[in-house]
């Protein structure tokens, strides 16, 4: 079941992930920003100090602050116009880490379990209302989209973008699936709760993604599921988790490589692509800046499409910081891939398939950018939730657990 919260420490957590869940989806002005910058670093100061988190969950909160407010620090230091919510939520993002390892494993997990399938009912509440005419912002109509799958056009649901609501979505589906099977494993047999799960969070999860029509959440959340389904913790599977986080890492670079060798522009992206590849070129170690796709940098090029991030994580970074923003980024998934990897034996491989489906999403979204923001407070929050359990393992038990799994007791 699902752990207590024991502790002043652990409520408060709690209440800060759901403030940055939140806040991560307005769009504030400002000074708005800067009171969730000055809170988040004030929290983080708080929690470092009086709960300093395991040392991979501390270094997973640096390094998320680093890949994100690198290309706006380095436009500061420019005298660029920079995101001021860009450089709030690198802050936000890094302290959710932390505040994620105030709480007992279980909890972080269920949270995050809840909130996506809330979003995932939310999204489909908002579509039924505007198929019904009554309020028309759950229908994402664009008159060059042209998905439209049984008459049905894009869900927009709560999210800005289809792709985003079917980010929200496909992790319901993988999180949910996930753990109805470690309560499975753990032989934790409960109707009622495998009902909640399969009805309350995979299906309204899997209707909002097919939904959405968006393919690259879709992909996501399949290799997603496919980790969640794996054995991994069998004995002389140990090779097969470094081998399908590596695979991962490299899948943000395969839609850039073919569309640079097959000519698939994957609807249109090789355009911002092209861009940042350029702005590499001219500026190798520290790119264009922030400045890279605004409005002003695209006004004169005559392009029918205007994207305001590279929808690649990798493009994205060199093309706005140069060098600099693709070893921060890389920073960043190594310590990710460390995490998922070490963990699955104690955790049943959640950060892997959080790890997955993350770098797949990196290679068609710029994962990093405020459109998405709350997914991040999720995903990095369930890969924190796993940073502890590898911390409370003791090399002994993580090495009897190596040769015969035990249950975890893991919600």
């Amino acid at each position: 079941m699902t752990a207590a919260l024991p502790t002043r420490s652990a409520w408060f957590g709690l209440i800060f992930l759901a403030a940055a869940f939140g806040f991560g989806r307005l769009g504030l002005p400002g000074w708005g920003y800067a009171v969730v910058a000055v809170a988040s670093t004030a929290v983080g100061v708080w929690v470092l100090l009086r709960h300093r988190p395991p040392d991979w969950a501390l270094w997973l909160g640096f390094a998320a602050m680093v890949a994100m407010a690198v290309p706006g620090v380095l436009g500061l230091m420019r005298g660029q116009p920079v995101s001021v919510g860009q450089l709030a939520f690198a802050i936000t993002v890094g302290v959710s880490v932390w505040a994620a390892t105030l709480l007992p494993p279980p909890t972080v997990r269920w949270s995050a379990i809840t909130v996506l399938a809330l979003v995932s009912w939310a999204g489909l509440a908002a579509g039924a209302l505007a198929e019904l005419g009554v309020f028309s912002y759950g229908i994402y109509i664009e008159p060059a989209q042209d998905r439209a799958l049984f008459g049905l056009d894009q869900l927009r649901g709560v999210m800005p973008h289809p792709n985003t609501m079917g980010i929200f979505a496909g992790l319901a589906v993988v999180l949910g699936v996930r753990q109805i099977i470690t309560d499975y494993a753990d032989g934790f047999r409960s109707g009622r709760r495998f009902a909640l799960l399969a009805f309350g969070v995979v299906l309204p999860g899997a209707i909002a993604l097919f939904w959405s029509q968006s393919r690259t959440s879709a992909i996501a959340a399949g290799f997603g599921l496919i980790v969640a389904l794996l054995p991994l913790g069998r004995r002389g599977w140990d090779w097969v988790s470094p081998a399908i986080a590596a695979a991962a890492g490299l899948m943000i670079t395969v839609p850039v490589i073919i569309a640079e060798t097959v000519g698939y522009d994957f609807n249109g992206r090789g355009i911002p692509w092209g861009l940042a590849q350029d702005e590499f070129e001219a500026n190798p170690l520290v790119g264009r800046g922030p400045e890279f796709l605004t409005q002003d940098y695209l006004a004169f090029r005559g392009l029918e499409w205007k994207p305001d991030t590279a929808h690649n994580m990798m493009m994205q970074a060199t093309g706005e910081s140069g060098l600099i923003g693709l070893l921060s980024l890389a920073g960043l998934i190594f310590i990710m891939a460390l995490i998922a990897v070490r963990a699955v034996h104690v955790d049943r491989q959640w950060a892997l398939m959080i790890f997955v489906t993350f770098c797949l999403l990196g290679g068609q979204e710029s994962s990093l950018s405020l459109p998405v923001r709350s997914a991040l407070v999720v995903q990095l929050a369930v890969i924190a939730a796993s940073a502890v359990m590898l911390a409370e393992q003791t090399p002994t038990r993580a090495k009897s657990r190596r040769a015969d799994p035990a249950p975890t007791p893991a919600g």
